[in-house]
């Protein structure tokens, strides 16, 4: 996916064009309740530096806050995935599948997706909803003016959703 110089496929990335899996998105969400369990004094806080090369001879470094799940968790996700651009494709799609799950959760809920769990404050999340985020193509935009982030079209979502749900009851019967 990464071309021959080791570039991430930008393309790629911001398009959703690289699909995931629920399992793969279940196994992130698992390290993060895992992180959040451990104490920070628990977590891998060795500095890490990069940098971004401006011009031919000038390149600016900089350094993550280590202390940031969000830093953490784009660790974890670049160290499972050698490629560059699959790694830069599932952990804007991470980012993003969170974002999109809270934003529409009370539409997830009417439509049957989304229940709320047995604990309190917990809920429960029908694999096809998860199965349909992961593999969905990013169509949409959200924010405004020069802010625009790709993001799923939420009819799209459903439709899948739905269409997922369908088939599991078909080979359940």
């Amino acid at each position: 996916m990464t071309d021959d110089s080791g570039e991430i496929d930008w393309e790629k990335v911001t398009k959703g064009l690289i699909p995931w899996t629920s399992d793969e998105y279940m196994d992130v969400l698992s390290f993060r309740e895992k992180l959040e369990a451990l104490p920070k004094d628990d977590w891998d806080l060795r500095p890490r530096r990069s940098g971004i090369e401006l011009e031919p001879d000038r390149v600016q470094m900089f350094q993550l806050n280590q202390l940031a799940h969000e830093t953490q968790i784009g660790q974890y996700i670049s160290e499972k995935y050698e490629d560059r651009t699959v790694a830069a494709a599932h952990m804007s799609r991470y980012f993003e599948m969170n974002w999109f799950l809270r934003r529409h959760q009370p539409r997830f809920e009417r439509e049957g997706f989304i229940r709320k769990g047995d604990e309190p404050g917990k809920i429960e999340v029908n694999d096809c909803l998860f199965q349909a985020v992961a593999t969905a193509p990013l169509t949409r935009t959200r924010g405004r003016g020069g802010h625009k982030h790709p993001t799923f079209d939420l009819v799209a979502i459903i439709e899948q959703t739905k269409k997922l749900i369908e088939e599991e009851e078909k080979e359940g019967s």
